[in-house]
């Protein structure tokens, strides 16, 4: 070998060696995959000496093409006419997609004369490629590319050269690999940093050996009413109630003890005092070499609010269900009380000292019509019915209710405004208004007792005309710093086990639907005044309620249904004394039987609803089957709008609530009749 030859092999070792430590440098640097295949490829172009330098992939496509993805030298659009496929094909015995298919080094000593390069030897020619060398890419994976390397003279790349190449291929692949793996790291955290970011779930991360946190994301700020930077280096049972935190503390410790998926309920204590009902999904990973624990909180404070309403909605069907099963046996109670005292009040001249006392009897009566009205009301689930409402009934009716439930030691004090107009409101949500802010303020006395004071006001201000309606208590007050926050859903003052906290929260979301407000004045031992706020039904007009009369008095023929014999005692003496003729049957299948023995005989039915055998319902039906313009009236013990409906749609004229007075019994009477 002469001293031209060897010179020019050291001359080509020394440009790949120099080439290899270039190209190591580019992947230190590089950061993007594209620009490292085109540094690379400039790099053997520029100090390799090398005509041409390109790197080309793999495509799992039908054809199996091999796609470009860099290059650098005299290319003069020579990828863009190349055909080039890794499958065993015509187009695929060439040297690059012979390398990607074998995974093999395949060198061409001569493109002008090898019969594999045929396909692409014109453009070689033109572009002054006389020899190549196809270098495979390699990953765990298997062959994904080659690096594609053409020299201007034949057989320029001999066994040196090519271990060298060799060599810098695989830190070509060992590179494009690394960055692949980097990149999907770093989209796998932009994509963990933007769930975490933009979840709707408080997210922490805490340090498993000390406890501290180490990252917090923005919903963990709103839950916790702490920035970020703060939040970061609190240990995690700082964020817990001092009472509960030794015990999270444990979880914690034996969370970590597991290494497992855990899921919780605790409590969050708010910087603002508040406290949060939380589920919490807790799980232990490592973090950049640091074990660490990420909890995932979420507010279930909805949720238990949720629970706590249908819980609430369940005890009220529960009453009613209860309410509604003694109502009929307490007011056919009720209805020989008042019958009989109007009839032994009828009997007695007025100056008659028996009859103060008798008249106490009936008042007494009547209130406890009103006060299982009032349960029965209250308890009735259904959709609210506003309409224009006097309130000034309303809160009479209310204080009645609430002197029969508070005890003596609350003194009630009223004071109703009869100018106060009518307001837009549903009358059993407005009672259940009032009646919340005087459990309330009754709380707020009930170790010492006090005063509770009701005002019905008409108040003129620069938004309108309202119906003010004021609960005063001379209770323990409100501390200043709860007073923002005593409409908060659960937020309450009460011992544990005393109270939903929904009540005042309630109050205020009625109010709030009807577009009033609620003022509190407090003060820390001088009681509480909470004045409620609602519009002044402008133009509304509402009935009045029609003035007392005598009893009406008239004639015809009735039949009498009621089970109780008392009861239908009663009934038929007041209406004999009325001037009627009455005709009393026990049981519903009785009074079918005289009726349709003589139909003509009777000018009017009244029956009891609940009844042996068949309801009065079914027993109108069957009447009316036999006479159908006969007028039949009903009664109930408890009335409601379902069976009103259902009585108006059979032909019944009117449905009477028991305990019936003698009066609205002539009256009801009198008018079935005059439309007959």
């Amino acid at each position: 070998m002469d001293g031209n030859t060897v010179e020019e092999e050291l001359r080509r070792k020394n440009r790949a060696l120099t080439a290899l430590s270039q190209c190591n440098q580019a992947l230190l640097r590089a950061r993007d995959e594209t620009t490292f295949i085109n540094e690379l490829c400039d790099i053997l172009v520029r100090l390799g000496g090398y005509r041409f330098a390109w790197v080309g992939y793999r495509m799992d496509d039908a054809d199996k093409t091999v796609r470009p993805m860099g290059h650098s030298g005299k290319e003069d659009g020579y990828l863009a006419d190349l055909r080039i496929s890794w499958a065993d094909g015509p187009l695929g015995q060439g040297p690059t997609g012979t390398a990607i298919r074998t995974g093999e080094v395949v060198v061409c000593r001569n493109l002008l004369s090898d019969p594999r390069y045929e396909p692409w030897r014109r453009q070689a020619k033109e572009r002054g490629y006389a020899s190549s060398i196809a270098l495979p890419l390699r990953n765990d994976e298997g062959c994904f590319g080659a690096l594609n390397l053409y020299a201007e003279a034949p057989d320029a790349f001999d066994d040196d050269e090519t271990a060298l190449l060799r060599e810098l291929a695989e830190d070509l692949a060992y590179g494009i690999t690394a960055l692949r793996t980097r990149r999907r790291l770093v989209e796998s955290e932009q994509r963990y940093r933007l769930v975490v970011e933009t979840a709707n779930d408080a997210i922490l991360l805490a340090d498993a050996a000390s406890g501290r946190i180490i990252d917090a994301n923005p919903a963990a700020e709103a839950l916790l009413g702490v920035p970020r930077a703060e939040i970061i280096g609190m240990h995690q049972s700082e964020i817990h109630p001092p009472e509960e935190r030794e015990r999270y503390r444990k979880i914690f410790r034996e969370h970590i003890e597991r290494g497992k998926v855990i899921a919780e309920d605790l409590v969050i204590l708010r910087r603002d005092g508040r406290r949060v009902p939380v589920q919490v999904s807790a799980n232990v990973f490592r973090l950049h070499g640091q074990r660490v624990v990420q909890g995932i909180f979420r507010d279930v404070s909805k949720i238990r609010q949720a629970q706590e309403q249908l819980r609430q909605a369940q005890k009220l069907e529960a009453i009613g269900t209860l309410a509604g099963g003694i109502a009929h046996d307490f007011n056919n109670l009720l209805t020989p009380i008042l019958g009989y005292t109007e009839l032994a009040m009828l009997r007695l001249p007025e100056e008659h000292p028996a009859r103060q006392d008798l008249a106490e009897v009936k008042a007494a009566a009547g209130r406890a019509k009103e006060l299982v009205r009032q349960i029965l009301t209250f308890s009735r689930r259904g959709r609210p019915e506003p309409r224009p409402l006097l309130l000034q009934p309303l809160v009479k009716e209310s204080v009645k209710f609430l002197r029969s439930s508070l005890p003596a030691s609350i003194e009630i004090q009223v004071e109703i405004d009869p100018e106060c107009g009518p307001v837009f409101c549903d009358p059993t949500e407005a009672q259940q208004v009032l009646l919340n802010l005087c459990t309330n303020a009754y709380h707020a006395m009930r170790q010492d007792g006090g005063v509770l004071e009701i005002h019905l006001t008409r108040v003129v201000d620069t938004r309108g005309t309202w119906a003010c309606l004021t609960v005063c208590d001379t209770g323990v007050g409100i501390p200043a710093e709860t007073v923002d926050r005593i409409f908060e859903p659960y937020f309450s003052t009460k011992p544990q086990g005393e109270g939903t906290g929904l009540g005042l929260a309630v109050a205020h979301g009625i109010v709030s639907s009807y577009g009033g407000r609620i003022e509190v004045r407090s003060e820390q031992g001088m009681g509480t005044a909470m004045s409620v706020y609602l519009p002044e039904a402008k133009g509304q007009v509402v009935a009045a309620v029609a003035a007392a009369d005598d009893a009406p008095r008239g004639s015809g023929r009735i039949l009498l249904v009621d089970d109780d014999e008392r009861v239908a005692d009663v009934f038929g003496r007041m209406l004999e004394g009325l001037g009627y003729e009455v005709t009393v049957r026990l049981t519903s299948l009785s009074a079918l039987q005289t009726f349709q023995a003589a139909a003509e005989r009777f000018d009017l039915v009244l029956t009891d609803y609940t009844l042996p055998e068949m309801t009065g319902l079914e027993l109108a039906q069957q009447l009316r089957e036999k006479r159908p313009e006969i007028p039949i009236l009903l009664c109930t013990g408890r009335e409601s709008e379902a069976l009103k409906q259902e009585a108006e749609r059979i032909g019944v004229r009117a449905v009477l609530g028991k305990p019936v007075g003698r009066r609205e019994l002539a009256v009801a009477v009198a008018a079935a009749l005059a439309t007959s």
